[in-house]
C-alpha cells in the first residue's frame, strides 16, 4: 500500500512543554502507531483508518490547548475512553509482534530441518569415502598425465629429441602399474609430479631433456622393475649411468656354496650421496624427489592413518638434513649454471621440512595434553585449557601452506 499521508502526520513537531507523561500524549502516540501499522503492515481496513484519522485530529490541538487548563479539563469519562483505546492499540501491537515471532520461529525450524536432512543425505559409509578418494586421485592423475603429454608433444614438434622423453614416460608407466603407500594414489603419479617440477625449472637447467628422461626412470631399477642393461639398450649409456647413480642398491657378485651369484645390496650412504652430488642431472632429480616424498609422508591411507608414523617422519627429516641438503648445496657450487634451480629446490625442501616439524610438534602437544588429561582424571579434575585436536587435522604454518600445491612447481619466495 502506498502512503498518501504527509510526513508531518507521522512526525508532528515536538511540543517543548510536553513532558510525555499526560493522557493526551499517550493517546496521540498510540494513535500514530496504529496509523503507521495500518499503512505499512496492511492489517487495518479503510474504515479503521478513517477512525484513526479522526482520533488524531481530536488528539492534536493547536496553541497547546490539549493540555489540561482551567478553561479545558477533560471529563473522567473521556479519560477512561482514551485509556481504553490506548490499551486496545497496545494489545493489537503485541498481537502483531507475537505473530511475527511465530512466523520467524516457523521459518527457522524449517531451515534447521532442511539442514539436518542435507547432513543426513551427505553421510557416507567408509567404503563410499574410500571410493570417492580413489576417484579423486585418479582424476588428478589423469589431469597431470594429459598436461605433461601435451607439453612434451609440443616440445617434440620443435625438437625431435623430446620424443625420447615421451618414450621414457610410457616405459616408466609400464614399470609402475601399482599404487603408492596410501593405497589410493597411482604409483606413477610420483614420477609425473617430479617431471612436472623439472619442466618448471627447464630455463635454468643445463640439459632439461636428459633430466626429464632420468626423472621418469629414476626408480625403475631400484624397484626391480627393469635392469640397467635394458635401460642402456633403450635409452643409451649416459641415461643408464645416471639411473644407476640414483639407485640405492647395486648388484654385486658374491660367492655362496662355491658358486658366484649376483646379489643386490644397499650402497654405502656416503658414496651414494657423493656420486649424486657430482652429477648435475642426478642432483636435481634427487632434490625434487625428496620434496615430493616429504609432501606425502603424512598423507592418509584408506584407514585414516598417516603413510609414515612420527618416528619414520623424523628419520626422513634427519636424512634430508644430513644427506639431501648437502647434495643440493654442493651441486649449486659445482654447477653454477643451475644455481637458480638449486636455490628454488632448497627453498621448497626447507618449507616441507618446516611443515613436518610443525605437524610433529602439534602431534607431540596433542599426546602431552592427552596424558595430562588422563593423569588429572585420576584425581577427578581436568585442566580447563585442555582441548584435544584431531591428530590428522593439525594446523600448518603459513610457510608450509604456501608449499602445499607441489605439482604447480617451486615457490617463488626467497630463502
Amino acid at each position: 500500500m502506498t502512503s498518501s499521508l504527509p510526513n508531518a502526520f507521522f512526525n508532528p513537531p515536538p511540543d517543548p512543554d510536553d513532558e510525555g507523561d499526560d493522557d493526551d500524549s499517550i493517546f496521540r502516540n498510540a494513535a500514530l502507531r496504529a496509523v503507521t501499522a495500518a499503512e505499512y503492515e496492511e492489517i487495518q481496513s479503510k474504515a479503521e483508518l478513517d477512525i484513526a484519522f479522526q482520533h488524531r485530529d481530536a488528539a492534536i490541538y493547536t496553541d497547546h490547548s490539549h493540555r489540561p487548563t482551567d478553561e479545558y479539563s477533560p471529563s473522567e469519562e473521556a479519560l477512561n475512553e482514551r485509556h481504553e483505546r490506548a490499551a486496545r492499540w497496545k494489545e493489537a501491537e503485541e498481537l502483531q509482534r507475537n505473530q511475527q515471532r511465530r512466523e520467524r520461529a516457523r521459518i527457522q525450524a524449517e531451515e534447521i530441518a532442511e539442514a539436518h536432512a542435507d547432513a543426513e543425505a551427505d553421510i557416507e559409509t567408509p567404503e563410499e569415502r574410500a571410493a570417492e578418494r580413489k576417484a579423486q586421485a585418479i582424476r588428478e592423475y589423469d589431469d597431470i598425465l594429459t598436461e605433461l603429454l601435451e607439453q612434451l608433444r609440443a616440445r617434440a614438434k620443435q625438437d625431435p629429441v623430446w620424443y625420447i622423453a615421451i618414450d621414457a614416460l610410457y616405459f616408466a608407466m609400464e614399470c609402475h602399474p601399482g599404487e603408492r603407500k596410501d593405497k589410493i594414489t597411482p604409483e606413477f603419479h610420483h614420477q609425473l609430479a617430479i617431471v612436472d617440477y623439472v619442466l618448471s625449472l627447464d630455463e635454468w637447467l643445463i640439459d632439461p631433456v636428459t633430466t626429464v628422461i632420468c626423472a621418469f626412470l629414476h626408480d625403475t631399477v631400484e624397484d626391480n622393475r627393469t635392469t640397467l642393461a635394458e635401460i642402456q639398450e633403450r635409452f643409451g649409456e649416459r641415461v643408464a649411468s645416471i639411473v644407476e647413480r640414483l639407485s640405492k642398491v647395486q648388484t654385486v657378485e658374491v660367492e655362496e656354496n662355491g658358486e658366484r651369484i649376483k646379489k643386490e645390496i644397499k650402497k654405502d650412504p656416503e658414496k651414494y650421496f657423493g656420486d649424486i652430488a657430482r652429477c648435475f642431472v642426478a642432483s636435481i632429480i634427487k632434490g625434487i624427489d625428496r620434496i615430493h616424498n616429504l609432501s606425502t609422508v603424512d598423507s592418509l591411507t584408506l584407514e585414516g592413518k598417516p603413510v609414515m608414523n612420527a618416528e619414520k617422519q623424523r628419520k626422513q627429516l634427519v636424512e634430508t638434513k644430513v644427506g639431501i641438503l648437502p647434495i643440493v648445496t654442493g651441486a649449486r657450487v659445482l654447477f653454477s649454471q643451475q644455481a637458480e634451480a638449486y636455490r628454488l629446490i632448497m627453498q621448497d625442501l626447507y618449507l616441507q621440512m618446516q611443515r613436518i616439524r610443525d605437524n610433529l610438534k602439534g602431534l607431540r602437544n596433542y599426546h602431552h595434553s592427552l596424558r595430562s588429561a588422563v593423569e588429572m582424571s585420576k584425581v577427578g579434575c581436568r585442566p580447563s585449557s585442555y582441548q584435544a585436536p584431531h591428530p590428522t587435522k593439525l594446523s600448518r604454518s603459513p610457510a608450509a601452506t604456501a608449499a602445499a600445491g607441489f605439482h604447480a612447481g617451486p615457490s617463488q619466495l626467497s630463502i
